[in-house]
């Protein structure tokens, strides 16, 4: 479809007072050597009439540059998704235009997916109405983001990198963060988090240099480790009425450095951990010091990912001591377990003992391996030796 036929339908549809728009546009992009965008597409909507009667609209726009409305107001519109397009010169101003009261008062939905903004440094969207908000690889970079919505209540970012995010959100009840955020920027709470059930985000064990950039005892470590996770931690003092608590955890180096970063979470009763390990040493670096923070847990699911590249097939724990945990792990009210994506190393089998030996009222323990690992005699020493935990019934 040309860009001259869909800013027909959009207009069409927005005088005809149609209640949904649907439109996904798939023009031909051209890409010179390098793989970059030779040519524009401009589609001008800063003419487009005021639409009263619809209610959702969503525009995939296959990478066209876009000028938005100016004038025009969309009094019933609940649910607005802009996927694929860049905002020409300006763009920021008129999002905040048209996702504010004055223009769409009963917005409640907003999902941006792969939008890219054009000379935009400090943004500010504010929506009264808006309960649920989506941001998927937006191709931004303004110096700071502000988002005023009183009336949020699920907040998804996901691939996004923000430098500064300023969150305005006191009735939020899902924040969750997906792909390798929130450490990457900052943050401002403004008021309070308190309403916040369900939290997802990233915790990092080590700096995530590549291999020899950096001596274990550089002294500017400390302040690069503090850096990475201090996101992540700060969202966790400010969520501590969270009950899910869902983390991705990545083990780059044997250190840890979530040791006394980690609040109490008294109120969480399900946790995730999905541990990226580069190397084959226990999963238990990171997790051994957020588990003692949530005293009143009752499911626990801890996914093992290896990175295979880095690693030879069979390739055994050097651990010499085969991983101890550094404090006592308790879980009196926990009832059901899962550890999947295992390797079968001794690192892993300590640490499952130590865990649901401490545990009174487990009722059921799920355990799964890695089937590209061929770490054969491991695994049958950790199922015989598991066994030896009496009267729980585990499932391999």
């Amino acid at each position: 479809m040309r860009i001259e036929a869909a800013e027909g339908w959009i207009r069409h549809a927005a005088r005809n007072e149609v209640k949904f728009l649907v439109l996904v546009l798939h023009p031909p992009i051209i890409l010179d050597n390098k793989g970059k965008k030779k040519e524009k597409f401009m589609m001008t909507l800063d003419d487009l009439p005021s639409s009263p009667k619809m209610e959702t609209m969503r525009l995939a726009l296959g990478g066209a540059t876009v000028r938005l409305p100016t004038a025009a107001t969309f009094a019933s519109l609940a649910d607005l998704s802009l996927e694929y397009l860049e905002f020409a010169d300006g763009g920021g101003d008129l999002l905040n235009r048209l996702l504010s009261p004055a223009c769409c008062p009963r917005l409640r939905k907003l999902r941006m997916k792969s939008v890219r903004f054009a000379g935009v440094r400090d943004l500010l969207l504010e929506a009264e109405a808006l309960v649920e908000l989506t941001w998927e690889r937006l191709c931004w970079n303004p110096d700071a983001v502000r988002l005023r919505t009183p009336s949020l209540r699920v907040l998804r970012v996901v691939d996004c990198d923000l430098d500064r995010l300023t969150l305005s959100a006191p009735r939020l009840e899902e924040l969750l963060f997906f792909g390798g955020q929130p450490q990457l920027y900052d943050i401002d709470i403004v008021g309070e988090l308190s309403c916040v059930r369900s939290l997802k985000l990233q915790l990092m064990s080590h700096a995530p240099h590549g291999e020899g950039d950096h001596d274990d005892d550089d002294e500017d470590m400390d302040n690069v480790d503090y850096d990475i996770n201090r996101v992540s931690t700060r969202l966790l003092n400010f969520c501590t009425a969270a009950t899910c608590l869902d983390i991705d955890l990545y083990i780059a180096k044997k250190q840890d450095i979530t040791e006394d970063r980690i609040p109490r979470l008294p109120q969480v009763t399900s946790l995730t951990v999905h541990a990226t390990l580069s190397e084959l040493h226990s999963f238990g670096v990171g997790i051994a010091h957020i588990l003692p923070q949530c005293s009143n847990l009752k499911y626990l699911h801890i996914r093992c990912t290896v990175r295979k590249a880095s690693l030879k097939t069979n390739l055994l724990c050097d651990h010499p001591d085969h991983w101890r945990p550094p404090h006592e792990i308790y879980l009196p009210h926990l009832k059901e377990a899962e550890f999947t994506g295992l390797v079968g190393t001794e690192c892993e089998l300590r640490f499952i003992q130590s865990m649901l030996t401490s545990t009174t009222q487990l009722q059921k323990a799920t355990i799964s391996f890695d089937r590209e690992y061929n770490l054969t005699m491991n695994r049958i020493n950790a199922f015989e030796r598991i066994q030896m935990l009496e009267g729980r019934p585990f499932f391999f």
